[in-house]
């Protein structure tokens, strides 16, 4: 019974600091990170995100409305002395308060995760440009070769022209 009046008395305490994290899932973006992200990428964050709502929803719960037991219901099923007793070391009790440093080392983690994210995902974004412009480079090059002739190469090419004529003025092109 003594147990069970002191998690109701220290449940309020801790429940305040534990909407803490209930608030920060509020300000995370989840359509903004999930559009980044690959299909295992976004099953995991779905996961994150059913924890966080999981535990907003506990710490959503009504724990601030705690009750002071009822000292003369127990009185009149019990031994008065013994009600007596548990009162006054109910009332003597002093829960203390918590000292949250949890929330701080998680957001001081989380943010440099962030960060890190935002930095892979500023560089992927460049690699991307680079890469769609090489891409488009082999695209213009595929179609050039598709339709040059060969008479065009060598006009573009006047090197090339005065070796592939000396070969046939010499006859070496041809396999003796």
């Amino acid at each position: 019974m003594l147990l069970y009046t002191l998690s109701r008395r220290a449940r309020p305490q801790l429940a305040g600091h534990l909407r803490a994290y209930a608030t920060a899932s509020e300000a995370i973006n989840w359509e903004s990170i999930s559009s980044t992200l690959t299909d295992q990428g976004k099953r995991e964050l779905a996961s994150l995100r059913s924890s966080m709502l999981e535990l907003e929803r506990a710490v959503g719960s009504d724990t601030s409305s705690t009750a002071a037991p009822d000292w003369e219901k127990y009185k009149k099923q019990l031994d008065a002395s013994i009600v007596d007793k548990f009162q006054k070391a109910y009332s003597s009790t002093k829960v203390p308060a918590y000292e949250d440093k949890e929330v701080q080392n998680v957001a001081a983690r989380f943010k440099a995760i962030v960060e890190q994210a935002q930095k892979i995902s500023t560089d992927s974004k460049a690699r991307v440009a680079v890469i769609e412009k090489e891409l488009a480079q082999i695209q213009s090059e595929k179609k050039r070769l598709w339709t040059t002739t060969i008479d065009e190469e060598l006009a573009n090419s006047p090197e090339l022209a005065k070796q592939i004529d000396q070969r046939v003025s010499e006859n070496s092109f041809l396999v003796n």
